[in-house]
């Protein structure tokens, strides 16, 4: 491995909030619930994208998104297509579930390219899970409850006694590195109280040889607490 780059606390943070902000189903404080069932996502999930820093979409794609919403609960569908693709459109059933037209890119991952610094790279992990939640209300939000955290790795102090799984980590602030062949591994912290309040590890394995990004996680921490939608 080439030795890693830590990305500041700071911009990290800063990335992580732009991102989430342009995510965020406005039309939930103006209007309301969305309507039952399947409808177009009523976020642009290009303005999701303009929000990653460093990040575009290639210039052969567009990209296609969904929700699905009943009773509190709510799902998406955001995939990328060629812009000249006959037919983009998803075949949408009434559960809930999708299936996805043949001319679908095999993932977001490979349509979405940063430019090479290690916030780019941090804003293309954050990109894709916001870009998934789209849509995902009550019991189909996951990413939407995990909040970046920076700085020095100590433990919180607002939900009872918290301990760590492992040795704890000097820094939460995001680290990218880069193995021999050039492929970049972002790891970086959040903390979630669904289920059970914990601090996460993530980290991200983007793939120079076809774009593809593999994500994995553990917890290194527990506290007391935590909720249950």
């Amino acid at each position: 491995m080439i030795p890693s780059e830590t990305i500041a606390g700071d911009r990290a943070y800063a990335i992580a909030t732009a991102v989430r902000a342009a995510a965020f189903d406005d039309d939930l404080l103006r209007v309301g619930e969305p309507q039952e069932g399947w409808q177009r996502a009523r976020v642009d999930p290009m303005a999701v994208v303009d929000a990653a820093p460093g990040v575009t979409l290639g210039e052969r794609w567009k990209l296609v998104a969904h929700q699905w919403y009943r009773e509190g609960d709510g799902i998406g569908v955001v995939f990328a297509v060629p812009i000249d693709a006959p037919d983009a459109s998803p075949v949408l059933h009434d559960d809930g579930r999708f299936d996805l037209p043949a001319s679908a890119a095999s993932s977001l991952s490979v349509t979405l390219y940063p430019s090479g610094s290690e916030e780019s790279f941090l804003a293309r992990g954050l990109l894709l899970r916001e870009l998934h939640e789209i849509g995902a209300l009550w019991h189909g939000a996951r990413w939407g409850n995990h909040d970046l955290v920076t700085g020095p790795a100590s433990l919180p102090d607002d939900a009872g006694s918290w301990a760590w799984e492992g040795p704890a980590p000097e820094s939460f602030d995001p680290v990218m590195e880069v193995d021999a062949v050039g492929n970049r591994r972002v790891t970086f912290f959040t903390r979630t109280g669904l289920g059970s309040e914990r601090i996460v590890e993530h980290a991200d394995v983007h793939r120079l040889r076809d774009g593809s990004v593999t994500s994995s996680h553990r917890v290194v921490a527990h506290g007391t607490g935590g909720w249950v939608p």
